[in-house]
């Protein structure tokens, strides 16, 4: 609690006090000792409150999904939901019951649903309840396939201009959309790679398993359903170590404009040499950022609150993406000026002493 309070009221002191030249004489410290999480995160909220228009895409995309044209899939799902309700038709029991709570529940996800909802994948923002008066319905199951995919495309587009722009605020303290719109397409192809091997790994991972399942199945059900369990637990495992290790490859690629291969080398090292930080920095992120979206969620009801939790989700959701680039550049220098005089000694050791005594004189 006393670490909370002492946190929010640096953050505020910072913004109203001192203004920009807090997060700058953060940013030179850093280069002496490593930066905690909670020094991050109040460099981050200092450094979005004094460029606010850092979260000005957040608050844009959330703004059109909450008061712009809805793309509905609604009578697709209406379709769906009357081939199931047919198969039930000639079934009786559990299995009919079944089907009717079913069609419930996805006639009502098919009512809900707006295709523009993925622009907003993967950048953060508080999503509610469209008040838009305009409805597209689709009715064709290739053509709002072929929509979803290309909305989906350029939403991941949006987030990788959108990470580039809070990078570009961190290192060079300005935004460069030009040169941020030309970053972003490579930024895509090596985050799309990423993702495509993490996916990889973990169907390595649980594909002998569901064989296995699917073998026991046939002589022991209970089996079956313990080694599910084993499984489940196993898959979470991998995937905690997987993203917990890779945490900061977005963090490389968009700040030091690395390859995948040395994001990933860096990314690892980095967190082996600070894994109790790094641990840290998540927990806090994820603390404010769930405990807060909660409070959002809870205002959004009216159309002031709705307003109230785009602006407040975007600025502590961009916030906290900007301190966490913060504590990777911090702990990266530091540790790399480490491995440059590990490697400076060994390569000294190494040199043979006429080398040596030459280089002396």
């Amino acid at each position: 609690m006393l670490h909370a309070v002492s946190f929010w009221s640096r953050g505020l002191s910072a913004i109203f006090q001192h203004g920009g030249s807090v997060v700058e004489s953060v940013i030179v410290d850093t280069e002496k000792k490593p930066i905690g999480p909670i020094d991050a995160l109040t460099s981050g909220f200092v450094l979005i409150a004094r460029r606010p228009w850092a979260m000005l895409l957040p608050v844009v995309i959330y703004l059109f999904t909450w008061l712009g044209p809805r793309l509905s899939i609604a009578p697709l799902v209406r379709q769906a939901v009357d081939a199931l309700q047919a198969t039930a038709a000639v079934q009786t029991g559990q299995y009919a019951e079944w089907v009717q709570s079913q069609s419930k529940s996805l006639a009502a996800l098919g009512d809900q649903t707006n295709l523009f909802d993925l622009l907003a994948v993967g950048v953060p923002g508080l999503i509610v309840t469209p008040k838009g008066p305009v409805v597209w319905s689709l009715d064709n199951g290739p053509v709002a396939a072929a929509l979803a995919v290309a909305i989906l495309i350029i939403g991941v587009f949006l987030l990788a201009l959108y990470l580039l722009m809070i990078a570009q605020q961190v290192r060079d303290d300005r935004i460069a959309l030009g040169a941020a719109i030309g970053r972003t397409a490579p930024v895509v192809w090596r985050l799309g790679v990423l993702g495509v091997v993490v996916l990889g790994i973990l169907t390595l991972v649980s594909l002998p398993a569901l064989l296995g399942i699917g073998l026991l199945s046939l002589f022991s059900a209970q089996g079956a359903a313990m080694l599910s369990s084993l499984l489940i637990w196993g898959c979470v495992s991998v995937m905690f170590w997987l993203l917990f290790y890779l945490y900061f490859v977005m963090h490389a690629i968009v700040l030091d404009n690395t390859g995948l291969r040395q994001g990933v080398s860096r990314s690892v090292v980095l967190v082996r040499q600070n894994s109790g930080s790094t641990l840290g920095l998540i927990l806090l992120t994820l603390l404010l950022g769930l405990g807060l979206g909660q409070v959002w969620g809870a205002i959004a009801e009216t159309t002031l609150g709705a307003v109230a939790g785009i602006l407040g989700s975007a600025y502590i959701a961009t916030g906290l993406v900007a301190a966490s680039l913060i504590f990777y550049r911090s702990r990266w220098s530091i540790l790399q000026k480490q491995l440059n005089t590990v490697a400076a000694a060994k390569l000294a050791q190494a040199a043979p002493p006429e080398q040596t005594d030459q280089a002396d004189k």
